[in-house]
């Protein structure tokens, strides 16, 4: 299981970047995701809650800590950054 989740964050991790300007970030990740293998505990464990619940909460993460880190810089270099991201 704990390989299963390091290669989903290694996936989320390489294309958050590129994808995170795009509509349907969620959407795209997942079909990315979809081609990971893993074999299920049990037959009844939902594999596609836990690749949809994956995905929320590591953007939602994600997005909580660049905001923490804009805000946390001084007001010159936050423009910078603000800038920078366009």
């Amino acid at each position: 299981f704990y390989s299963y989740v390091s290669e989903l964050d290694t996936i989320f991790v390489t294309n958050f970047p590129t994808l995170a300007i795009e509509n349907d970030v969620g959407k795209k990740l997942k079909n990315l995701v979809d081609n990971v293998p893993f074999n299920q505990p049990c037959p009844k464990f939902d594999v596609e809650y836990l690749k949809a619940l994956y995905i929320r909460l590591r953007i939602f993460h994600t997005i909580k800590y660049l905001n923490k880190n804009l805000l946390s810089t001084g007001r010159k270099s936050r423009k910078l950054d603000i800038l920078t991201h366009l």
